[in-house]
């Protein structure tokens, strides 16, 4: 699409300005021919009151804003928040397996190999002229694999991370290897037992009709969790620094200066919620019950972090939400309702740990499959396929998921279609027992949220929640 905006600016006038809107819509000559006879009265143009803090320049629906407002913001609710990861070189510190990964930086550390030997083989010409192909303004080669060869405790650095709905991968965690590895919240997710929310800013980007950039993780994250990057993560939990520790746990952003390894259990001790204390206050006033600082409460005379966790994932999953407020979360942090009834807080906060408990793939409901892989093959993906008809999915010309509900395979989480992305991304090998295995637990995951979503519409008797 083309935006043209034509500004005028009268020495007389004082006061706001008038704003005014048009959409064409058609062939390029028909809109030639319409912009020819465009005057200040024109049919196309409409007047727009943009408004306080986004001023957006086009006609919306804002009968429901002042209701959306009330809520509070997420970004506002935890105390500390960050984007996902970026590593800048993916296919070097990713790997769907610990050997593989093992391998692949064993053979970057090899002093046997060359510089250019190693650059050919993982980043071929993919780089701008102005740097070897590889190297980026604060990242090279050379000087990483110095760092590789120096590190007696190379091996010592995977950790896992959530890279794709459903695709937790292991990934080679340090500083030199790493451009944006997010040392302020990060650690905290890699400390101990922990959950991070998951959340996109603005539902337009990922090009969905419903709002989807949601989902939880007990590892570190990838950017590129969701369509098109955007992934923030809030960890319910900040861990204590531990004292007289000398483990530098600093640098990051790109930087070669210094070291960054985590020792998540000898560098951190005691938890306490990053939850915004003006928001435990307010939750605590409506629902008569007093918060305390980890786990979860009773819901009759105490609400725990992990309640509030589950409540506003709960929410955030309704159908209903997600239309009612699309206008406004397509542009910001999406927010959250307040209730002040127990039952209701109660019931919302079960639901969402249910769906956590799927999405973390933790529920014992996840082995009881409803799909079937029984062709015998050789398990290649070669190209994947979808099958109405007969609700299969396929992965190469012989061998197939069978089952799998056609709104299951339709399914989106942050932009992707997770039962193609995840089949799309192991194009070109071989399907494990194990890989096998997970993908007929996602489809369960999937078949459900889908239910649990309706079962959150459900159990709210009326909108807004109050």
């Amino acid at each position: 699409g083309v935006g043209i905006g034509i500004f005028t600016r009268l020495r007389e006038h004082t006061g706001k300005c008038r704003v005014r809107h048009g959409d064409l819509w058609g062939l390029r000559g028909d809109k030639h021919a319409a912009l020819l006879k465009l005057g200040p009265k024109s049919r196309h143009l409409k007047t727009i009151k943009p408004k306080s803090p986004f001023y957006f320049f086009i006609r919306r629906d804002e009968r429901l804003l002042g209701e959306y407002r009330k809520g509070w913001p997420v970004n506002e609710i935890f105390n500390k928040y960050v984007t996902g990861i970026v590593t800048a070189r993916d296919n070097v510190v990713f790997a769907q397996t610990r050997v593989e990964l093992l391998e692949t930086i064993a053979e970057f550390r090899n002093p046997a190999l060359s510089d250019e030997e190693i650059r050919h083989k993982y980043f071929g010409k993919r780089a701008s002229t102005k740097y070897p192909p590889g190297d980026t303004r604060g990242w090279k080669l050379h000087k990483a694999r110095e760092q590789l060869q120096r590190d007696k405790n190379w091996k010592d650095h995977i950790v896992q991370c959530l890279y794709r709905p459903f695709d937790v991968r292991h990934l080679y965690y340090t500083n030199w290897m790493v451009d944006w590895p997010r040392p302020e919240v990060m650690p905290h997710m890699l400390a101990g037992e922990n959950l991070g929310l998951c959340v996109g800013r603005a539902g337009h980007v990922v090009g969905d009709t419903e709002w989807n950039i949601l989902f939880c993780s007990k590892q570190v994250t990838d950017l590129n969790l969701f369509y098109r990057g955007g992934n923030i993560t809030c960890p319910l939990y900040l861990y204590t620094e531990k004292e007289n520790n000398n483990n530098n746990v600093g640098g990051g952003g790109g930087s070669n200066q210094g070291m960054m390894v985590f020792e998540p259990l000898a560098k951190y001790g005691a938890r306490r919620a990053n939850l915004n204390r003006d928001f435990v206050r307010e939750l605590e006033a409506k629902l008569k019950m007093r918060f305390v600082e980890t786990g979860k409460g009773d819901l009759k005379k105490t609400l725990g972090p992990e309640d509030v966790f589950h409540y506003i994932y709960a929410i955030f999953h309704s159908p209903t939400y997600r239309q009612r407020y699309a206008e406004f979360l397509k542009s910001d942090f999406p927010r959250v309702p307040l209730t002040s009834q127990k039952p209701l807080f109660k019931k919302l906060a079960s639901l969402g740990e249910e769906l956590v408990a799927l999405h973390l793939m933790e529920s014992p409901k996840l082995d009881g499959f409803i799909t079937a892989y029984n062709v015998p093959g050789d398990n290649l993906v070669e190209k994947v396929k979808y099958v109405d008809n007969k609700k299969r999915v396929y992965i190469n010309t012989e061998q197939y998921f069978d089952g799998v509900p056609r709104d299951v395979w339709e399914f989106c989480v942050g932009g992707y279609q997770v039962c193609e992305k995840w089949l799309k991304d192991r194009k070109g090998r071989k399907l494990a027992f194990d890989d096998i295995r997970h993908y007929q637990r996602i489809v369960v995951a999937l078949n459900e949220t889908i239910r649990l979503m309706q079962d959150i519409d459900k159990a709210v008797p009326k909108r807004p929640i109050d």
